[in-house]
């Protein structure tokens, strides 16, 4: 979703600062993941311990209002593809 953020944006059919707000959030969970991953791993800590993803450290449940958000998120994305290309043909 992140490249289709990136290129509504780049051809102006999203605004800058929601575009780098879903960006900003991605990121923000990609690091917060790798966190936790690293803060949960038990010693020894290596590299090969840490990307075996056979050793389970711990079991992450989405919240309800990141469901929400996701959804709001791909309604963006389809609403913003589908809805100029639908009504681009009435003229």
């Amino acid at each position: 979703m992140t490249t289709l953020v990136v290129s509504l944006t780049q051809i102006n059919l999203i605004p800058i600062w929601l575009g780098g707000t879903i960006i900003a959030r991605d990121i923000g969970l990609i690091i917060g993941t790798a966190y936790y991953r690293y803060t949960t791993l038990p010693d020894p800590k290596t590299l090969k311990r840490y990307f075996d993803f056979s050793l389970v450290t711990a079991e992450i449940q989405p919240p309800l209002i990141s469901k929400l958000n996701t959804l709001f998120q791909l309604s963006l994305m389809f609403s913003t593809i589908f809805i100029p290309a639908i009504f681009t043909g009435l003229e």
